[in-house]
């Protein structure tokens, strides 16, 4: 244990350990003296990450190189054993995405794939075990060489033991607006068990908004608040729930289902079979939008992006949705009164922007003192607040089997 000039523990950067874990997995043992060349980090940050490491178990000193100069050479750090590993997919509407991730929750590799989740043939189970087996031999020495566990996080509403919630509906909808021949196998069982029995390793399913609610509570710009909102803007729209930092996923799992709230009643058709859907209008999906943007539908992610770069041609679209985006979350500001509410998907120059827009939406629909007891924030995880919330239900998990 590490102690400052005051006596308090003194914790090395997450920066510093990933650089000595680095060194030591490309080059072998080193020495203290080595591992200063090799990470270009100063003399105490070494002493600090390094003594730290060896008090977790992480690494162990080993025999010195054998020398033919005077005096004893100095001692070596390798690692105790393999780093364990835990394995993360994220599948999204148009992507399916492989995460290698410590058991400290750092992520250390990666591979990711373009995948449409809707096509009939499409199977994300087997495409990822390819992706994960490819970013843990990315990893070489010193990591295990299998992953202890593995989360999976997709798009629509999630029931363990079950998986998606109304796929049979979803099924007929999807063969009538969309024209495809029935759902995939993989939307047809829980994910989770499919998993189990193929690496033969603990694993679990959720709902991607529910997992990058999570993510952004433990990890991100929820932390520290009891309730919180958090509303992803990425890739379609949704939201998941988090009280007292445990995840409120309802009766069938719908909670945070914002996409499928009527804003609309004569709006384009939506998957879940009614109209005028949240997600519809938006046109999160592929299907419609009430906008154009050069003489093409208007996709929310095409809105945000060009507004990103300063497109004012498309102002009044952003606008528009963040008016929908308010009714909806200003009616969930009266029931629920969160602490926070957090979005994630939106860089700092857009999200500004509709922070401030929503924030009067929400003012005006729920009340000032609604609207003043809640801070609104954009998400800090980025595009890891899935794998983040994936990494809290796996630490969970692998800690009841402890």
């Amino acid at each position: 244990m590490v102690r400052g000039d005051t006596g308090a523990v003194v914790s090395p950067s997450a920066k510093a350990v990933r650089a000595v874990r680095s060194a030591l997995t490309a080059h072998g043992p080193l020495s203290r003296a080595e591992l200063i060349e090799r990470t270009g980090l100063a003399r105490s940050t070494v002493a600090r990450t390094v003594q730290t490491l060896l008090d977790h178990g992480e690494l162990r000193e080993t025999e010195p190189r054998s020398t033919a100069g005077r005096g004893r050479p100095p001692a070596l750090v390798t690692f105790a054993g393999d780093v364990e590993i835990v394995g993360f997919l994220g599948l999204s509407h148009s992507e399916l995405r492989a995460v290698v991730l410590t058991h400290e929750g750092e992520v250390v590799a990666e591979r990711r794939t373009p995948f449409d989740s809707l096509s009939r043939e499409s199977d994300p189970i087997s495409v990822g075990a390819g992706l994960l087996d490819e970013a843990v031999a990315d990893l070489g020495g010193g990591y295990a060489a299998e992953v202890s566990a593995i989360a999976f996080g997709m798009p629509g509403a999630y029931v363990p033991g079950i998986g998606l919630t109304g796929a049979s509906e979803l099924e007929e909808q999807v063969a009538t607006i969309v024209g495809t021949g029935g759902l995939p196998d993989w939307m047809r069982g829980d994910p989770a068990v499919t998993l189990r029995e193929r690496f033969g390793v603990p694993a679990v399913a959720e709902n991607d908004a529910n997992l990058m609610a999570l993510g952004e509570v433990h990890f991100g710009a929820g932390a520290g608040a009891s309730g919180v909102l958090v509303v992803k803007l990425v890739d379609g729209v949704g939201a998941g729930l988090v009280i007292n930092g445990r995840l409120f996923r309802g009766a069938a799992g719908m909670a945070g289902e914002i996409a499928h709230v009527s804003v609309a009643e004569d709006g384009p058709p939506c998957l879940c079979g009614r109209r005028g859907c949240l997600a519809a209008v938006l046109a999160t999906t592929a299907l419609t939008a009430p906008g154009t943007l050069r003489d093409a539908p208007a996709r929310l992610g095409d809105v945000f992006a060009r507004a990103a770069f300063g497109d004012s041609n498309v102002l009044a679209d952003l606008l528009t949705s963040v008016r929908y985006l308010g009714r909806v979350i200003g009616d969930l500001c009266v029931w629920l009164n969160p602490d926070a509410i957090v979005l994630a998907g939106l860089d700092e120059v857009v999200g500004a922007r509709v922070i401030a827009s929503l924030a009067g939406e929400i003012e005006a629909r729920a009340g000032r003192l609604v609207g003043e007891s809640t801070t609104l924030a954009l998400g800090a995880l980025g595009p890891d607040a899935d794998v983040m919330g994936g990494f809290v239900l796996l630490r969970g998990l692998l800690a009841s089997r402890a």
